[in-house]
């Protein structure tokens, strides 16, 4: 057994029986605060001390591990661990030495709560004090509250933690802090120093996020002056005590809640509909999608103590369900998930495709397709944790919706987080009648870490996760259904052997076999079983940027690049052999024999994307050629350039390959029949 399970199995142990069992000598407590760091270079790193009948002691190294370490840091609010030292790196300590085998998990909120030896078993000196390296120093935590996730707001500025003044504080100020120390999102902002008054001086004041930003430093302050506003005006926050964890977005994942300062997971003996729409309210997430079985999102790493949860339905805190914290038989790999949003798909054929339907004050309403385009697509599909956008769908195209038409002339750069973050008209006015409702149909396939959108190890959506595909028989032509159906270009490669990394979840489709003319990758015969494929042997694809439209074969005709998930033409000007045989190259048709300009195989209809190309014809990709930047011409379609290539450079490079494999051949029965020949003349 390793040190990491033993540590799990003796924590788990702990928590489950807490409320049956009472503290024995052999596990004395101190206070969570009483833990500081010593002579380091900055107060965020050092020897660690703790605090225990009025003396400072010092920790053994026995046993003490970046865990442990992890613990320490969070403690005392300075991130996480990036080192964990023994052997007194930061000097001898001259008290006790209170702690020997550490054990924590690395969850737990305070070094109190990690199982330890009793302190008369230590067998160290003061040579062997610990000390850890933390990487990064928290600049806000919350004070004096209920939990981890609730208190007064604190930020340090200067060395010196002040009080946050609550004029002007709300919930999108709240939000951000929440987010930034770990917890969900808030559900209250209690005033008038709810959790005590603060001691030092309340400094920041007038402190307005717009509650998208990733830590409370990125919010405006208006004032870090002192000001007129007393410790009994202390901004104050009450975040949720459950998350969600792994999704695809952060309405989806691994439910876990927090109980005794540590995150625990739930078992989904019983899990339910009802269950799962507290979490989804709670979470501000909207309702409950979906409810994946086996541990879709992974398997927790701590104890798994909510052995049940009965819930209405009604609840608007996770906490007023009927919650069962009893030692039980659930494993891990029973650990209870949801799928939640404030926005779904309406019948589509799968469920990233369908009518675009929002929730707001409670009910479910349409999208008008006044305005709707592929950017705010876009962000639907990502905030559904679907693949790229391939369509959008207009004109009611999924049926007529039958709720309130919520949302009119929606402006999406494609960026934002979520639909919320994009630029709307007020909620409920609009111009609009049901025919018009907005649809789209989301990819259920996606490329990752590739060096463009059409390039990467390649992941299908299945149950709400991602998957990576084994390379057994992967091939041209079924990587060739992976390029068309992400509206990339023609398969250049299909690799095996990782070529884009390795995936970090399981690698469940096990065998894929095509025909090269399905429309989606799903319509492949796919094999979904256990198997041995390892993330050494998942499947990548490189497709095309690049194609040529309208011409006689597949090796000429108009050419037309993508760019921001778009395809357009290249415009004539300074187009001519040395750029067409890029082209050509490219796309495996040899040599260019001609570069056209003027349209000569018609006009394309989207922008167009290139002027001014000027390759030296040595280039593997048209995107090595020194051009003007993206969009920029003075062009107009009747431009258009065009190229004709001198064949399939793939079936040239074959009968090459022949020719010479035959010749090698017939030189190898030449000389091996000289070598013959020669060696009888000696006998």
């Amino acid at each position: 057994m390793t040190g990491h399970m033993r540590k799990m199995l003796v924590l788990s142990a702990q928590l489950c029986l807490s409320k049956k069992t009472k503290k024995t000598p052999q596990q004395p407590s101190f206070p969570p605060s009483e833990t500081r760091l010593v002579n380091g270079s900055s107060r965020c790193s050092g020897r660690i001390e703790v605090f225990r009948n009025q003396q400072w002691g010092t920790v053994c190294d026995a046993g003490w591990d970046l865990q442990d370490a992890h613990v320490v840091c969070r403690e005392l609010s300075c991130g996480s661990a990036s080192k964990a030292f023994g052997g007194a790196l930061f000097g001898q300590g001259s008290g006790p030495i209170w702690l020997e085998g550490v054990n924590c998990t690395g969850e737990e909120a305070s070094l109190s709560i990690c199982p330890r030896k009793s302190l008369a078993e230590h067998r160290c000196d003061h040579s062997q004090d610990a000390s850890v390296g933390c990487s990064d120093l928290q600049t806000i935590r919350l004070v004096n509250g209920t939990s981890p996730c609730s208190g007064r707001v604190e930020v340090l500025h200067n060395q010196q933690w002040l009080t946050v003044c609550d004029e002007g504080w709300d919930l999108n100020s709240a939000n951000v802090v929440c987010r930034e120390i770990g917890c969900s999102p808030p559900l209250s902002v209690p005033r008038g120093a709810h959790f005590g008054r603060g001691h030092g001086p309340a400094w920041l004041t007038g402190v307005h996020c717009q509650g998208t930003e990733a830590t409370f430093k990125e919010c405006t302050p208006n004032n870090w002056q002192t000001k007129d506003c007393s410790h009994g005006e202390g901004a104050a926050v009450v975040c949720s005590g459950i998350r969600l964890v792994n999704g695809t977005n952060r309405c989806s994942g691994r439910v876990e809640v927090l109980h005794n300062q540590q995150w625990l997971t739930v078992c989904d003996d019983g899990w339910d509909l009802n269950s799962a729409q507290a979490v989804c309210r709670e979470h501000v997430c909207g309702e409950a999608l979906f409810l994946p079985r086996g541990a879709p999102f992974g398997r927790g790493c701590g104890a798994t103590c909510l052995a049940g949860a009965k819930c209405r339905g009604m609840e608007y805190k996770f906490k007023d369900c009927d919650l069962h914290w009893e030692t039980h038989n659930c494993s891990h790999g029973e650990d209870a998930s949801v799928v939640c949003s404030d926005i779904r798909l309406v019948n589509g054929t799968s469920p990233c495709s369908g009518r675009v339907e929002v929730f707001n004050a409670g009910q479910w309403g349409t999208v008008c397709d006044d305005g709707w385009n592929l950017s705010s697509a876009q962000v639907v599909c990502r905030q559904l944790g679907c693949g790229e956008a391939l369509s959008i769908k207009e004109a009611a195209h999924f049926g007529r919706g039958n709720g309130p038409i919520l949302l009119d002339e929606v402006r999406c750069k494609g960026t934002e987080a979520t639909l919320r973050h994009c630029h709307l008209q007020p909620w409920g006015e609009h111009n609009c009648v049901h025919e018009e409702d907005a649809g789209v149909v989301c990819s259920e396939i996606r490329l990752v870490n590739g060096i463009s959108s059409c390039s990467g190890r390649v992941e299908v959506l299945h149950n709400w996760q991602w998957l990576a595909v084994c390379d057994d028989r992967w091939n041209l032509t079924s990587a060739q259904v992976v390029c068309r159906e992400l509206g990339c270009g023609e398969a250049l490669l299909a690799a095996g052997g990782a070529h884009f990394g390795t995936g970090n979840g399981p690698t469940w489709l096990s065998g894929v076999s095509c025909q090269g003319t399905e429309a989606a990758f799903k319509d492949c015969d796919l094999q979904w079983r256990t198997h041995d494929c390892s993330h050494g042997e998942v499947a990548s694809v490189v497709c095309s940027e690049l194609r040529l439209v309208n011409g006689p074969s597949r090796c000429s005709g108009r050419i037309e690049v993508l760019h921001n998930r778009q395809w357009g033409t290249v415009c004539d000007a300074g187009w001519d052999l040395h750029d067409a045989h890029v082209v050509c190259r490219e796309l495996g048709c040899g040599n260019a024999s001609k570069a056209f300009g003027g349209g000569l195989f018609g006009q394309g209809s989207g922008p167009i994307w290139l002027e001014g190309l000027n390759c030296t014809g040595e280039e593997a990709f048209l995107s090595e050629c020194s051009q003007s930047p993206w969009g920029e011409h003075s062009c107009n379609h009747s431009q258009d350039a065009s190229v004709e290539c001198s064949g399939d450079a793939s079936v040239e490079d074959n009968i090459r390959l022949g020719v010479s494999a035959l010749v090698l051949v017939v030189l190898v029965l030449i000389v091996a029949e000289a070598v013959y020949s020669w060696r009888r003349g000696q006998l």
